[in-house]
């Protein structure tokens, strides 16, 4: 289990800390995001970065390439908060040592822009339809959230990767190679708003 320091946040492990719910969110503050999250190996990242510099360049897309330590596969949102919660994060981090299921892949198939209106949109890899793996690992994070006493709604599960944002429209179109990486974790990632930056407040290792 890692965790990244921050002149924002402590640099111990949430479950040593005093114990802080946060103060709600604020109109004059935006708050940061909790959530579970996919991230690939560095090496996966590595990869995926190079495939989508050569899908900007193919689709003439202008928007700046996310980063690669900030690629990631949404799973799950625990919540947004202006402070750090720190007794939710460590219910958080509890529910998440009872998940046992085993490594899998993914592979993205094709690419398109997600949401409407006329700002800049996510353009995302998306993921091939039935990978089962990664819904059970969706699947199981509400029963083991509900264990701890942690409930709330979520939205059903679209598999995708962000690789930038572009006021271009990306009509869904198939890669000419698939990408697959390997998921042999699962992490809680701490999103500091507006700063492109995340802080892995813990990573859970699946099953060989």
């Amino acid at each position: 289990m890692a965790s990244n320091g921050s002149s924002r946040t402590s640099r111990g492990d949430p479950r040593q800390l005093s114990l802080d719910f946060g103060s709600p969110q604020t109109p004059s503050m935006s708050p940061d995001q909790i959530f579970f999250a996919i991230l690939p190996s560095p090496a996966d990242a590595a990869m995926i970065r190079a495939q989508a510099e050569a899908l900007r360049l193919d689709l003439g897309l202008r928007g700046q390439l996310r980063p690669p330590e900030v690629l990631h596969i949404s799973l799950q949102s625990v919540g947004q908060y202006q402070s750090l919660p720190f007794a939710l994060v460590d219910r958080t981090m509890h529910a998440a040592w009872t998940i046992e299921l085993p490594r899998f892949e993914v592979t993205f198939d094709r690419v398109t822009s997600f949401g409407a209106g006329s700002g800049a949109r996510p353009v995302v890899l998306r993921c091939a339809e039935g990978n089962a793996a990664l819904f059970d690992l969706y699947e199981a994070l509400d029963p083991a959230m509900e264990a701890v006493g942690l409930h709330g709604s979520r939205p059903p599960l679209r598999p995708h990767l962000t690789i930038l944002y572009d006021r271009k429209v990306v009509p869904e179109a198939l890669l000419d190679a698939p990408i697959t990486i390997q998921v042999r974790d699962f992490a809680l990632v701490h999103s500091l708003y507006g700063e492109s930056r995340y802080l892995i407040l813990g990573r859970w290792p699946l099953r060989g």
